[in-house]
Parts: structure tokens; C-alpha cells; sequence
């Protein structure tokens, strides 16, 4: 999928390599899109750096940086808009 194909809100399809992130399990395709997996903490370990195809809802989410934490305190979040897949199913890519 190409980023002038991306249809927010209906089901996609994205293959890609398996990778884990800080924000959770993603799929970064051969163009170099990243696109997390909802509800997915992280791959098995082995799936990571395997060819994978996935099935989901594709969701822009908007960047999620904390206010300001008090001090000693640490948060996280993403700086940028994130691709996702809500409600994914996965396999091996075959090929």
C-alpha cells in the first residue's frame, strides 16, 4: 500500500517486516511506512524480522506527547501522527 492509497477508517491490508517498537508491535513495509499493530504489545520473538502480512482497520492517531509530568515523574508518547491497524489479524507473508 502506497500512502496515496491509504484509506482511513476501512479494512487494509499491509505486509511488511515485524518489528517492536517503544509504542508497541509494527509492520514497516518495504517503503519504509511504519504502521502499528492496535492492541499488540509486541511480536513473538519468532515473528520479529519476518515477512508479515496484516489485516486491520487503518487509523490515523495524532501525537500523543503528556503534559508535563511532576518532577522525578516520566511519561511517554508519540511526537508524530501514528499509522495503525485497530482490530488486526496476521500470518506469515508467503513469498
Amino acid at each position: 500500500m502506497s500512502s496515496g492509497e491509504q484509506r482511513f477508517g476501512e479494512t487494509t491490508v499491509v505486509e511488511g517486516l515485524a518489528l517492536n517498537g517503544r509504542a508497541g508491535a509494527l509492520v514497516q513495509t518495504d517503503e519504509g511506512s511504519w504502521y502499528y499493530v492496535g492492541g499488540l504489545d509486541s511480536w513473538d520473538d519468532a515473528l520479529v524480522m519476518q515477512r508479515v502480512s496484516v489485516t486491520g482497520v487503518l487509523r490515523l492517531r495524532e501525537a500523543g506527547i503528556p503534559d508535563e509530568e511532576p518532577e522525578g515523574e516520566h511519561s511517554t508518547g508519540l511526537a508524530d501522527d501514528t499509522l495503525v491497524l485497530d482490530d488486526p489479524s496476521w500470518s506469515l507473508a508467503s513469498g
